[in-house]
């Protein structure tokens, strides 16, 4: 199965890949820092914040499976601090394109 899976190198996106390279998916990891430990994975360096700079290479994979486990720090869980992550870091536009790596 062709999964996107965002926050892919975070405390749980790391764990995760392990199990789903285990299983034989093909991934397209999106992350702030790419991790060069999987020789099976895409690693796609990029800002979430700035979709413009990524969606092709998202469009051009077809995930039948996203996985969103992206997020700004350490989780504070009051509605304006999670409206502010989200805001931050998936809807703003513009940012430089983004680094792809195998």
């Amino acid at each position: 199965m062709k999964i996107l899976v965002s926050g892919a190198t975070g405390f749980i996106g790391l764990p995760l890949l392990h199990k789903l390279v285990e299983k034989g998916h093909e991934i397209l990891a999106l992350t702030r820092t790419p991790h060069k430990d999987f020789k099976s994975i895409t690693f796609l360096k990029a800002d979430l914040s700035h979709p413009m700079t990524y969606s092709e290479i998202v469009s051009a994979f077809k995930p039948e499976v996203v996985i969103h486990l992206a997020w700004e720090g350490i989780p504070n869980f009051s509605f304006e601090n999670s409206k502010n992550n989200l805001n931050n870091s998936v809807l703003s536009p513009g940012a430089p394109p983004p680094e792809l790596s195998a």
